[in-house]
């Protein structure tokens, strides 16, 4: 296998789950559905909503599944967690009723009464990892969407199977805050952080400054933006896909910690890249720990970092990449830090530039990495991308921006 560098891809994922309106939280049942109903309210409106009945089915082993039935005169959807209930329902309501609900759109000409299936309908879902939103998402259509559009576009993604969505708003409060334990000052941070619209580039380590400084009260809200956006995907059963730490760090870090081994980037369309501090350094360690200890506290824990490592022509220099990241980006140090992120899902991007991208996975080994196509007609060494997995290896096309893979 070939290691890519991290990314998220938009993939509306095919057979899965989802509906609303159940009792509160019955006795016994595996999760709580009022997410997965108030969501339903949000994108039906009531008087539909109060038609449908959830039900929360257990997952087992398996592989998440929904069924769609009429029940003494009621539209029944049962599902594996919030968002495949969400998932079933939007299948009924594209299959069965003949509207849909999409980002950007709807057509919902439905009658008073919400007509019933004629028979069960059941589906399991085909993959267990269905990712959604690219890395340059934000910054190309979403740099400053509210909570009330983000909370929608939530909805929309688990009624089209998603549970897996990247989560950059508010992640320069976790750089901000963590490098201040290496001697910089919070102004000099917010000197190095560009502004909302430019910042997956600067995630992707690309550039740094743009439009700098930016302000506090910016980051401070964008932060609490981020947590809204995370726990409400953890309430529907989603996982929110946050950045790990694979090495960027601020100019001068050497200077402010003699000893720390640290590789230029040189420049990207024009723009300053941000240093690349080596993960096989001590320091490496100290800062994904910090890193790590900070986004937990600002935005909770998950089980899946997106890190793209090298992006588009960044410089190993002396580093080794496939030797010392034992097969995944940023491995050895991660868990040096105490953070095991082989113990976590890692999300990897291809870039025919990457120089990490060329190089064998060496230790991520068959229940633990994926590769999936990044744009919608696959390009030769660039048809896939690996994620290092919790469970499994799973071999499986995306949809990027709804333009369906081939």
């Amino acid at each position: 296998m070939r290691a890519k560098a991290l990314v998220l891809v938009t993939a509306v994922a095919a057979a899965l789950l989802t509906a609303p309106q159940a009792p509160a939280n019955a006795a016994g049942a595996p999760f709580d559905s009022r997410p997965a109903q108030q969501a339903l309210t949000r994108l039906i409106g009531p008087r539909y909503a109060s038609q449908v009945t959830l039900r929360a089915t257990r997952k087992g082993t398996g592989k998440d599944r929904f069924r769609v039935s009429a029940d003494h005169g009621r539209l029944v959807v049962e599902g594996t967690s919030p968002a495949v209930e969400l998932t079933g329902f939007g299948w009924y309501l594209k299959y069965v009723a003949h509207a849909n609900i999409e980002l950007e759109g709807s057509q919902l000409n439905l009658p008073p009464r919400l007509a019933l299936p004629a028979q069960p309908i059941e589906h399991t879902a085909s993959v267990d990892n269905r990712f959604a939103l690219n890395d340059t998402n934000e910054g190309y259509a979403g740099a400053y969407l509210t909570w009330q559009q983000w909370q929608h576009r939530i909805d929309v993604l688990a009624l089209h199977g998603i549970n897996e969505v990247l989560v950059y708003e508010g992640q320069e409060a976790v750089y901000e805050r963590a490098f201040q334990q290496f001697h910089y000052t919070a102004a000099q941070m917010r000197s190095w952080i560009p502004q909302p619209g430019h910042q997956p580039w600067w995630l992707l380590q690309n550039m740094c400054c743009l439009g700098s400084p930016i302000s506090q009260q910016l980051i401070d809200r964008r932060a609490v933006l981020g947590r809204q956006i995370a726990d409400q995907l953890r309430s529907l059963g989603m996982t929110p896909v946050l950045p790990g730490y694979y090495g960027t760090v601020p100019a001068g870090f050497s200077a402010k910690n003699p000893g720390a081994h640290t590789v230029p980037q040189g420049i990207w369309a024009g723009l300053e890249r941000p240093d690349w501090l080596d993960p096989t350094d001590p320091f490496f360690a100290k800062v994904a720990a910090a890193f790590y200890q900070v986004q937990t506290h600002l935005f909770g824990p998950s089980t899946m970092y997106k890190m793209d490592l090298l992006h588009e022509g960044g410089i190993a220099g002396p580093v080794d990449v496939a030797a010392r990241f034992a097969g995944c980006p940023a491995g050895a140090g991660n868990r040096a830090s105490g953070r095991d992120l082989g113990h976590s899902r890692l999300a990897v991007q291809p870039a025919a530039s990457d120089p990490a991208g060329r190089r064998p996975v060496e230790d991520v080994g068959a229940g633990r990495a994926f590769r999936a196509g990044l744009g919608h007609r696959p390009r030769p060494g660039l048809d896939r991308y690996a994620v290092c997995l919790r469970h499994h290896l799973e071999l499986r096309r995306t949809r990027q921006h709804g333009r369906r893979a081939r």
